[in-house]
């Protein structure tokens, strides 16, 4: 595989699991539910994403997707429910 589709699958899923969480999210979630990078990786990847409009600072520490992220990646509320429930399952 290549390293920049590597590089593409996990900014993917990084975005996936964005627009999926159902609370602000810091970069310890990320590292625990999505990819176990170091530190400041993880956090320069949502400062890109930031600063792409995809997520939002909602605090010092914590982000989510916007809007258009969630628009873009065809996710609406009752697909985070039921993506929540399956996942607790």
């Amino acid at each position: 595989m290549s390293e920049a589709k590597t590089f593409f699958d996990n900014q993917l899923y990084l975005l996936l699991f964005a627009c999926h969480a159902t609370e602000p999210f810091s970069v310890k979630d990320v590292q625990e539910a999505v990819f176990d990078f170091h530190r400041t990786t993880v956090h320069k990847m949502l400062q890109n994403f930031e600063k792409w409009n995809y997520l939002e600072r909602v605090t010092k520490t914590h982000y989510r997707a916007t809007q258009y992220a969630k628009d873009i990646m065809n996710v609406n509320k009752d697909e985070v429910a039921l993506w929540q429930l399956q996942t607790t399952i």
